[in-house]
């Protein structure tokens, strides 16, 4: 037995262990025999019987199969009837009409036996279900009304062995609608090759509609995607359509869409294999259409590899709106997996938002909204865990991807010190602005105490390439703290990072009317609304962008921990080299700590012998430190007082007041063998440190602090604000 089926062998010891013990005296079922490997990644196969199908009946209960008169569907008979005609129409061996007729319950049905459904996973009952439909231009385009009613017994088991299959209910729809059905007691296992699995219908495709439905499956999937109640939902013509018929820009904005709305999943899904890499969600696994008013009460266990995931939707655009993950988005740990050998977005609405120009406006719909969505459920994840959102990208799109109207108040943790947020564990924008926005977050609000990873209340990580960003209107009133690998925290946003990808692209990004309440902790870094932000490389572009952080508040307590910290009332850190930069109308009231441990003798005698840099603590009521050297709260040297309140200086503070104390509680600083003192304080009432370098020029105006005997730290360069 090789490596790759002893995983295997181990992937199904988990499944047996979270759906049941085999019983001892029958040979399972699903023992791993084979593996194959198709385009260079290997597919687990299993040693499966072969399927047994209900026999249909040869009529249904009533009906002609039209709207008024719909086909009556009373037995698991005559649903296979259903699924029967429809192909035989595929194939061309049936008549027709079937593929694009209406339907409806008339009774609850039961496909297989369900007293030992807690033993399928192990020992499976007598019939498999075929899913109902097909693909493509044979998918099903009419109407099933479930009136109601109850389907149990599903039973799905096999080994895919095509990309084209899809398993669920039903397989592909188009332009078709799927309502007020419920699925109980039903069991999904697919394996093989890489497909998709929804518990209603694997495909959503066209302006198809999926309403009223509940999902309360089972589902184990090996590789590929898998949803609770729908595979994928479609937006945006399909490859189907004519290719010449005519598309106007306002329909690239609209859609079409498909969707799915009123829809409730409360069963389990199990990614089997450590290392697929599909995406998972509640609802929905992929959404490019309409997720509304849908609710998440289910189980998600994925591993740690490349999968997003989340209690509405894994991955994907489209609107999502009116939805609740109320249920656990649980990430199971790899023993010894670290943040470098995992890529994990998970969220308690969608793991991740994602907004692509390689989507033409043929195949996809601009829009990718999460609006009115709140999560009381558990998340958990490793690289970028949210309580909305996992991970928000605009990848080159000029329309906007809007994060809006959303609330955190259910745990959100990041094992291996990732990005985790109480809205989106990092946001990313590589936009064309010809739109205004590309990304935008508003009035958002996190509630929960945060303690995972790099915190941020809003967001944990920011990454600009190009575009435009807006933040506006959003709250933390949660308690964040950073564990030990995690660096910043913030009240609003722990790090942004911005870098232009070429000379000639800008950025303008505005942070506005936000607010913190709650007490932040960080390792390195800390602020109320912003913990670290950073410009690691000079481009032309910087000159001619602008970034705006106006009219927010913090009235929390601030606090760093390391012997190096840094932190401020509204920014710990300002390192945007050359960028013309405004924080205005911002007002700290928050009491600021620097609460690293008295330092022990082996570090004061390392502090004695340093001979390259200096080491501070930094607080500022405003803003911690302005300048370079951001990831130690190094001294900045090379201070000139020509860049501190000069005329066009790139960094202007307006405006701005703080009435937080500031307190250290190990104040005294330290020298080194030559008297040089190495280990300082730095406290500002309005500026903790500044570099006083041309790239980090300072300007302050009418501004007033308390708490500290200056409003800037450096001694050595000229004072700032007014003292209260």
């Amino acid at each position: 037995m090789n490596k790759r089926t002893v995983l295997a062998a181990c992937a199904l010891l988990c499944v047996t262990l979270m759906t049941g013990s085999v019983n001892a005296e029958e040979e399972p079922q699903q023992e791993i025999q084979q593996e194959t490997q198709t385009a260079g990644y290997e597919y687990v196969t299993r040693d499966l019987p072969g399927p047994v199908y209900l026999e249909a009946s040869e009529e249904f209960a009533g009906g002609t199969g039209t709207q008024n008169d719909p086909y009556q569907i009373a037995t698991a008979g005559q649903l296979a009837l259903m699924e029967e005609r429809m192909r035989l129409e595929a194939q061309g061996d049936g008549e027709k009409g079937y593929r694009e007729a209406y339907y409806v319950l008339t009774a609850d049905i039961e496909l297989n036996d369900t007293a030992d459904f807690e033993q399928w996973a192990q020992n499976g009952p007598q019939y498999n279900w075929r899913p109902i439909g097909g693909d493509g231009l044979d998918s099903f385009k009419g109407s099933f009304d479930g009136n109601g009613h109850v389907i149990s017994g599903m039973y799905i088991n096999i080994n895919n062995e095509s990309y084209e299959k899809a398993y669920g209910l039903f397989d592909e729809i188009r332009d078709a609608v799927i309502k007020s059905v419920t699925l109980e007691k039903s069991y999904i296992c697919v394996s093989g090759v890489e497909t998709r699995v929804g518990g209603i219908a694997a495909s959503v495709y066209g302006e198809s509609l999926v309403a009223d439905c509940t999902s309360n499956i089972v589902i184990d999937v090996y590789d590929g995607d898998a949803g609770g109640v729908c595979g994928a939902v479609a937006g945006g013509r399909s490859y189907f359509d004519d290719v010449d018929q005519e598309y106007t820009e306002d329909d690239d904005r609209r859609g079409p869409f498909s969707t799915v709305q009123n829809c409730v999943f409360g069963g389990t899904i199990n990614q089997v294999r450590e290392d697929s890499m599909g995406s998972i969600g509640g609802i929905a696994a992929e959404n490019g259409g309409n997720l509304t008013n849908c609710v998440n009460r289910g189980t998600i266990n994925f591993g740690t590899m490349s999968v997003n995931t989340g209690g509405i939707a894994g991955y994907g655009g489209g609107i999502i709106s009116g939805c609740e993950n109320a249920g656990t988005v649980n990430c199971v740990m790899k023993e010894g997996v670290t943040s470098a050998g995992t890529d994990v977005c998970a969220g308690g609405i969608a793991g991740k938002m994602f907004m692509s120009a390689t989507g033409s406006g043929k195949y996809m719909s601009r829009v990718a909204t999460v609006t009115d969505c709140k999560n009381t459920g558990s998340v958990s994840g490793t690289m970028s865990v949210g309580g909305i959102v996992g991970e928000a990208v605009n990848d080159h799109n000029d329309w906007c991807l809007r994060i809006e109207n959303c609330v955190n108040s259910g745990t959100v943790v990041s094992y291996t010190g990732g990005n985790t947020g109480g809205i989106a564990g990092k946001l990313s924008c590589q936009g064309d602005n010809d739109h205004g926005y590309n990304l935008a977050v508003e009035n958002c609000r996190n509630e929960a105490d945060l303690s995972q990873g790099m915190v941020g209340g809003i967001a944990g990580l920011m990454t600009t390439w190009s575009g435009d960003v807006l933040i506006r209107d959003c709250v933390n009133t949660g308690t964040l703290c950073t564990s030990e690998d995690g660096l910043y925290s913030a009240g609003i946003l722990a790090q942004w990072i911005y870098t232009l990808v070429d000379d000639d692209d800008t950025a303008n990004v505005t942070i506005e009317s936000c607010r913190n309440e709650g007490a932040v902790t960080g390792e390195t870094g800390a602020g109320g609304i912003l913990g670290c932000a950073d410009c690691p490389v000079k481009k032309e572009g910087n000159k001619k962008s602008l970034l705006t952080l106006k009219d927010c508040s913090n009235s929390g307590k601030i606090t760093v921990t390391q012997i190096n910290g840094y932190l401020g009332g509204i920014a710990g850190s300002w390192g945007m080299a050359g960028i013309p930069s405004t924080i205005e109308g911002c007002v700290n009231s928050g009491e600021l700590f620097i609460d690293n441990s008295h330092l022990t003798e082996e570090q004061k005698t390392e502090i004695a012998d340093s001979v390259s840099f200096t080491l501070s603590r930094i607080a500022g009521g405003v803003i911690g430190k302005i300048g370079r050297s951001l990831y130690l709260s190094t001294d900045n040297n090379g201070n000139d007082a020509r860049y501190v309140n000069g005329e066009d200086a790139y960094f202007v503070l307006r405006d701005c007041h703080s009435t937080g104390d500031i307190h250290i509680n190990d104040p005294k600083e330290y020298q080194d063998k030559t008297g040089r003192i190495v280990y300082r304080n730095y406290i500002g009432g309005i500026i903790g440190n500044a570099s006083g370098e041309e790239d980090y020029s300072v300007q302050v105006e009418n501004c007033t602090y308390s708490g500290a005997e200056r409003g800037m730290g450096n001694g050595d360069l000229p004072d700032v604000g007014e003292k209260k």
